[in-house]
């Protein structure tokens, strides 16, 4: 029979050893409600050519890498200051820290965390271990704000596996919409607004082990994002004067009743670029920003405050 394609589940859970699967179980790290799920092994070919023709011989592969792919709808867990079961492993796997529902950044190797993600394809079941990742948040007006993740880490041997029993959540996603979003002092009038947390995720070599790798670090990060505001008179807001300038402005973005939804911080901005843009009729400036380290607190260029 063909494996459907709508019965495929994404499971995940913290390692207690980095680098070692740990075991999953049905429900209880099942309860990631995520979609667009694309689950590949990166595993190169020795390619062995051959003398006097154009053929080649038969060769190996190389060490054993994957990557995992997908989206999850950004909800709350139902309580201020609570974070979401998805958020504790996903961005925690991220690199990221958490205390009372807020999320921060990690630098240190030693603190940082991988995870055991597993999608179960109706009957069979790929698996990564060792894996970290990073993170791009996406929200449109009206729409349910969405995290596209993508994590790197040690490719497991395909096997078949009992289906696991999805476990959702009751707290329904906000959409982004009645929220409050400023620039400083600005309070822009946009459609859209994404943030890349801009991990850099590398997997450590060690040919004592059979897959190559040992566990994925994550060796840089740099936190990135773009608005589309309208445009505006300098009178109002001097968008390309601050540019210029190097000015740096706080940036939050709130969205979502209390415990549903959650607060983006990153107290010191600075655009990048900014390119003229429309937006039915009306001008608008898609502008690109880059978050800073807040003077000199290192792991200070974001915050998530669930």
């Amino acid at each position: 029979m063909p494996l459907l394609t709508k019965r495929r589940v994404l499971a995940a859970k913290i390692e207690a050893t980095p680098g070692t699967p740990i075991a999953l179980t049905s429900g209880t790290d099942g309860m990631i409600n995520a979609y667009d799920v694309v689950i590949d092994g990166d595993i190169p070919y020795n390619e062995r050519v051959a003398q006097g023709a154009f053929g080649r011989q038969a060769s190996n592969v190389g060490a054993y890498a994957g990557s995992v792919k997908f989206k999850v709808e950004a909800y709350g867990s139902g309580t201020a200051g609570t974070a979401p079961p998805w958020a504790l492993v996903l961005l925690e796997a991220c690199a990221m820290s958490q205390a009372g529902g807020l999320f921060t950044p990690i630098s240190a190797g030693a603190s940082q965390s991988t995870a055991t993600i597993a999608v179960y394809e109706d009957g069979a079941r790929k698996m990564l271990a060792g894996a970290e990742g990073t993170w791009t948040f996406d929200a449109e007006d009206g729409k349910v704000g969405v995290f596209n993740f993508d994590f790197k880490g040690i490719w497991q041997p395909v096997t078949d596996a009992a289906m696991f029993t999805p476990q959702f959540a009751t707290v329904i996603p906000p959409r982004f919409a009645g929220a409050t979003l400023t620039v400083g002092a600005f309070v822009p009038k946009l459609s859209k607004v994404s943030i890349a947390y801009g991990a850099k995720v590398e997997l450590c070599q060690d040919a004592t082990q059979t897959s190559g790798y040992y566990r994925s670090i994550i060796t840089d990060r740099k936190v990135t994002g773009k608005l589309d505001p309208e445009m505006s008179l300098v009178a109002s807001y001097d968008q390309f004067g601050s540019w210029l300038a190097g000015t740096t402005a706080a940036l939050s973005i709130a969205f979502g009743a209390s415990g549903m939804g959650f607060t983006i911080a990153a107290p010191v901005t600075q655009y990048t670029g900014i390119k003229e843009g429309d937006r039915n009729g009306k001008v608008i400036s898609n502008e690109d920003f880059i978050c800073c380290q807040n003077g000199s607190t290192p792991d200070s260029e974001i915050t998530i405050q669930f």
